[in-house]
């Protein structure tokens, strides 16, 4: 199952990406944008910009996105294997 989220254009959107499963490392990918991770493992962070930055296992992420790219980009793992099990989603922005 695709889950899909909606953006209007020009917007700043918060996303958590929680805590997923046992002990693996997941590359985090958002096509076509780049965006601040605010939050990983409870820590705040300032400033980190990435366009794929590791999650560790056990772990949650928060990141904030200028939507500033319309159309559809697909956030995901970039492990084929848990793209396969459903970790992904689709921001549509308009």
């Amino acid at each position: 199952m695709l889950y899909e989220t909606a953006a209007r254009a020009d917007e700043l959107l918060l996303l958590d990406i929680p805590e997923v499963d046992m002990g693996n490392i997941h590359p985090i990918h958002l096509h076509r944008n780049t965006f601040e991770v605010t939050h990983i493992a409870g820590t705040p962070t300032a400033g980190l910009r990435k366009d794929m930055p590791m999650l560790g296992g056990y772990q949650e992420m928060a990141i904030c996105v200028v939507t500033d790219q319309t159309g559809a980009s697909l956030l995901h793992c970039h492990q084929q294997l848990h793209m396969d099990y459903g970790f992904m989603a689709l921001l549509r922005v308009s």
